[in-house]
């Protein structure tokens, strides 16, 4: 069948199995923190891929612009750059996008869940909610795998900085095992135009579930920044599929 090993922030399968499908992960929001908290990845097949490299590509050379697509960073170029490459992206074939939401709760008391039960008193609270983040980023992976169990994945997650002792990574990789992912990889958003693709369209994303939700953003938004959310939206509205709502009453 094949042999499993890690190599440094790959996990890899080795096999005779051909990638079919490609997954870009990202997240918005702070766990803990923020009223929400967002996981979403774009997948598409390998003919898509292309073509969406190709079209980002070419909207960078259009505008002279090759710095990150981030959609937290917002000027008055960088904002017609999003809005071109989301009306680009909106009418091509082959790619999706899962998104899971986590509603920050509270106890019956009215205090907020400190995720006590995710360590040891000894360890720091900032450890306790990278535990919190691996294991939603396990299940919101775990549910886009097995909507297209068929296909043979890579995936692409954007990397973080993690505190010592979190061994989230390893976690991860061997969480996809179970479907035999052959490539799980964790990488900074510059390695990829689609993982910084996904970084903008789930921004524009976030955006419109607080305000659908009746929850209020700790820094709200600009008007561009919502212009921005507002058109990228209109143009990615069909690829969304139905997003995955997570509030935990006490236990992940």
């Amino acid at each position: 069948m094949g042999e499993c090993k890690v190599q440094g922030d790959f996990w890899v399968y080795n096999s005779r199995m051909t990638i079919s499908m490609f997954g870009y992960t990202d997240e918005s929001g702070r766990i803990g923190k923020d009223p929400l908290f967002f996981f979403a990845t774009l997948w598409c097949t390998r003919e898509g891929r292309t073509r969406m490299h190709d079209i980002v590509n070419k909207i960078r050379q259009q505008h002279q612009f090759y710095d990150v697509l981030h959609f937290s960073e917002m000027s008055s170029k960088r904002s017609m750059v999003y809005k071109a490459i989301g009306e680009a992206l909106g009418p091509l074939p082959d790619w999706f996008m899962d998104v899971m939401i986590y509603r920050k709760t509270t106890d019956p008391n009215g205090r907020p869940y400190n995720f006590e039960h995710y360590g040891t008193p000894q360890d720091p609270p900032e450890l306790k909610k990278a535990r919190v983040y691996n294991k939603l980023l396990k299940y919101h992976l775990n549910s886009v795998i097995r909507n297209n169990a068929l296909e043979t994945w890579a995936l692409t997650i954007e990397d973080r900085n993690r505190p010592r002792d979190d061994n989230g990574k390893t976690y991860v990789q061997q969480a996809m095992q179970s479907f035999f992912v052959p490539v799980v990889e964790f990488a900074p958003k510059r390695h990829d135009d689609l993982l910084q693709v996904i970084d903008l369209f789930l921004g524009a994303y976030a955006l419109n579930a607080y305000h659908k939700s009746g929850e209020t953003p700790i820094n709200p938004p600009g008007l561009r920044k919502q212009d921005v959310a507002e058109t990228v939206l209109v143009a990615i509205r069909h690829h969304i599929r139905r997003p995955w709502w997570w509030q935990a009453r006490q236990r992940l």
